[in-house]
């Protein structure tokens, strides 16, 4: 009679370890900020910043880092938030997550468009910038 009322205690401990795994309390963000990162590594700047990767090759200097300015939430249309990424000394890039937009991309004061959660993005020693593959334009105008 005891292989029953293990195998039946065994089950509902399953189940509970089970049921609190999915239960999380951290809450996720949109943009996701879970991962973030900023890296150099031998020639190459890398970063994850709000779900979407940069890749930088042959950086100017060691430099890297971010500055973060705003707030986000779980609501998209609630997010609206800054950060600037140092990838060497001669790139800077800007995120700006606003209510009602996209994300907007800028490299070194110029306009890129907008950026999704999982593109990838691309800066060759040239300066061009690739997103998912595709070549990318400045918008034009001056820089800010």
């Amino acid at each position: 009679m005891k292989l029953p009322w293990t195998a039946a205690f065994c089950l509902a401990l399953l189940l509970a370890l089970t049921a609190c795994r999915e239960n999380k309390t951290a809450v996720e963000t949109d943009p996701p900020t879970d991962g973030d990162f900023v890296r150099y590594l031998e020639g190459r700047a890398t970063a994850r910043v709000w779900g979407i990767h940069f890749d930088v090759a042959e950086p100017k200097g060691h430099a890297s880092g971010s500055e973060f300015d705003g707030g986000i939430h779980s609501d998209p249309e609630q997010t609206d938030a800054r950060i600037k990424i140092t990838m060497g000394d001669d790139v800077e890039i800007r995120l700006e997550k606003v209510p009602g937009s996209p994300i907007r991309f800028q490299m070194n004061g110029r306009p890129y468009g907008g950026l999704e959660v999982g593109d990838k993005v691309r800066i060759d020693k040239g300066r061009n910038v690739e997103v998912n593959d595709s070549a990318r334009q400045a918008d034009g105008g001056d820089p800010e």
